[in-house]
């Protein structure tokens, strides 16, 4: 409501410099204040607010999650590279952090660190790490990769059975990312044939996958 109340982005600005003290340490805030800027279509500034999440929140993976999230939202996949490449370094042994990196590499042109990440994981690399909750998922991103990517690809230690693929399976694929691991919520949505289906992801009803996250 109080930056509604300005009429230019200079304005609002200047605004937001006095505000932000109060909720310096509160990275919704910054997330909220940047997409407001963002509807003035001024991207720099909008990446700009979003970042200062990364000076008040340097060390909270799920304030740091959130600022990627919006990051990519808002198409700046190298302040989300960025900060995935910080995650990595702040929680070394969780499956995601890598996942997270080794996507974000894709979508940033960084196809041989991102195969690099994959092939680590398929040699057991990473032997503190438990993936096995996210394996198959895995599998599926490095086949991509390989299918789209093969001939700008060092195929060094990739299993054989990756280096020949046609195609993958499935028509689509739908992907949900939160930032807090231990957040609990149900996915309903209904299918092409029009039946409906609760993907669980609650203590209650799935305790094994949650677990597994946290693994």
């Amino acid at each position: 409501k109080a930056l509604n109340k300005h009429k230019t982005l200079a304005e609002v600005y200047a605004y937001y410099l006095k505000q932000r003290v109060k909720y310096f340490n509160d990275p919704l805030y910054f997330a909220n204040v940047s997409d407001f800027i963002a509807r003035w279509g001024n991207k720099e500034l909008t990446s700009k607010i979003l970042s200062n999440v990364l000076e008040s929140n340097s060390k909270d993976v799920n304030a740091l999650l959130l600022v990627a999230y919006k990051a990519e939202q808002n198409k700046d996949v190298f302040l989300a590279k960025r900060i995935y490449e910080k995650i990595v370094k702040l929680k070394p042994k969780e499956a995601q952090s890598y996942r997270d990196l080794a996507l974000i590499y894709q979508e940033t042109g960084y196809y041989q660190e991102a195969l690099d990440i994959y092939v680590n994981i398929q040699n057991n690399k990473y032997s503190q790490v438990n993936f096995s909750g996210s394996r198959k998922h895995i599998e599926n991103e490095m086949k991509r990769l390989i299918l789209l990517h093969k001939n700008k690809l060092n195929l060094k230690g990739v299993p054989t059975k990756y280096l020949n693929i046609k195609k993958i399976a499935g028509d689509a694929r739908i992907v949900f990312d939160w930032n807090d691991r231990d957040a609990e919520f149900e996915l309903q949505f209904v299918n092409p044939q029009k039946k409906f289906f609760t993907w669980s992801h609650t203590k209650s009803e799935n305790i094994s996958r949650l677990q597994k996250e946290r693994a």
